[in-house]
């Protein structure tokens, strides 16, 4: 496992500890930042698989950077705190952080946690994903109904015969039914 992470250090002070557990654990650190702005441009240059986001405090502020930083470049991220509560741990996985460790941790448990919330994160977008995609369907389903009634009205057809004007007129052209049903209810087809 070599995978790019980049560590973001907003601590006043650099423990080495963290660095050299994840160098342990396999993890190439592929940029040290100390600062948000220099955070940002880092996840567009470097695409990191993972970010560490190491804070002895963090705020709400903070956290909304992080939001619109991860946002063309989506990858888990683990923030290590050693002050947090409840508002602002919601807050964190409202963003999409993956993983809010508050306290004390232990250097050797950080491939564990960084594993949790890559975990975490595939899990996340999964169902990210499979919600869009029924989303989608469940709108093409729509449009194709609508489109069907209007052909039935505008044509007088059946429902049936409806349906089978619209799978040809999609074949002939080469489209998702549903595309198709999009033009009819725009009459542009």
């Amino acid at each position: 496992m070599t995978e790019r992470l980049l560590l973001l250090n907003l601590r006043g002070d650099f423990d080495v500890k963290l660095p050299v557990a994840l160098c342990q654990a396999g993890y190439r650190i592929s940029s040290v930042v100390f600062d948000i702005e220099d955070f940002g441009l880092s996840i567009y240059r470097l695409v990191p698989d993972i970010s560490v986001v190491y804070v002895d405090t963090i705020s709400r502020a903070t956290l909304s950077k992080l939001a619109i930083m991860t946002q063309s470049c989506r990858h888990p991220i683990v923030v290590l705190c050693d002050q947090g509560d409840v508002g602002l741990i919601r807050a964190a996985s409202e963003v999409g952080v993956s993983l809010f460790v508050v306290d004390s941790f232990s250097p050797v448990q950080v491939q564990s946690l960084i594993e949790v919330a890559q975990l975490h994160f595939r899990d996340q977008d999964a169902l990210q994903k499979e919600l869009s995609e029924a989303r989608e369907t469940l709108e093409n389903s729509r449009v194709i109904h609508l489109a069907k009634c209007r052909l039935m009205e505008n044509q007088g057809l059946s429902e049936d015969d409806a349906y089978h004007h619209l799978r040809r007129m999609a074949m002939t052209k080469s489209q998702r039914i549903g595309d198709t049903a999009r033009l009819v209810l725009g009459g542009k087809a």
